[in-house]
């Protein structure tokens, strides 16, 4: 009766938090008005500022994982990139099996389901690079572009550059997990992980996963490249 009566408050707090989000974020498709300190078009800055607050609260709701094969790996991998505290893991229902979200207080949500799939080996080089993306503060840093393309939401290249920044993060993630996971997993391990993570993200749900796309295709095709291409010898 305890688990019952916990679960029903949590149930009644999601809604709490629910119903705001989905007001804010998607009020303006179906004609229903905004308070102008709100409204996206009159003030970007509060409308975005909202919108992170209320994802965060609704965010921070998740179950945690309890997937003790997964948080052991989790823990091994931050232990090994020199963090003293592991980040919290939340299941999620999101179609990414796993991702970083929080730029204050980062948590990584994942789907322990689709992760149990992976081998021990993929999952290590899956969570080393999400601890790396908190590690170097991307998402700190991704918040940062958020406010300058709600400031300049008529610009096309904050966008672009927005985009390109997210790109040189993964970029960025790759290099330094190799350089952490030497010894313990070869290039052609983790770019097999990458692979198979979208392969599972893909078959999600039958639904076609988000960085299928033509263009993602292409990003992708270039990421494994990377990875895969041996640093040329210093003379």
């Amino acid at each position: 009766e305890d688990e019952i009566h916990s679960m029903r408050n949590r149930l009644i707090i999601s809604f709490i938090f629910f119903i705001p989000l989905m007001y804010v974020s998607m009020g303006h498709m179906i004609g229903l008005p905004l308070p102008g300190f709100l409204a996206g078009t009159e003030n970007a800055i509060a409308f975005a500022m909202t919108q992170l607050l209320l994802a965060g609260k609704s965010l921070r709701r998740r179950p945690p994982c309890q997937n003790q094969r997964l948080l052991g790996l989790a823990a091994q991998c931050a232990q090994s990139l020199g963090r003293k505290r592991t980040p919290p893991l939340l299941e999620t229902p999101l179609d990414a099996p796993i991702s970083v979200a929080g730029a204050l207080r980062p948590v990584l949500l994942v789907d322990a389901a689709t992760l149990s799939l992976l081998t021990d080996a993929q999952l290590q080089a899956v969570l080393t690079h999400e601890l790396i993306h908190i590690r170097r503060h991307h998402l700190l840093l991704q918040r940062v572009y958020d406010v300058a393309c709600a400031v300049h939401w008529f610009n096309p290249l904050a966008w672009l550059c927005r985009e390109d920044f997210a790109l040189h993060c993964e970029a960025d993630c790759d290099a330094h997990a190799l350089r952490s996971l030497t010894g313990s997993v070869t290039s052609g391990e983790y770019a097999r992980a990458i692979l198979r993570l979208l392969e599972l993200s893909a078959c999600r749900e039958a639904k076609t996963a988000q960085g299928l796309g033509a263009l993602t295709f292409l990003h992708t095709k270039r990421r494994l490249g990377r990875i895969l291409t041996k640093p040329a010898p210093w003379r």
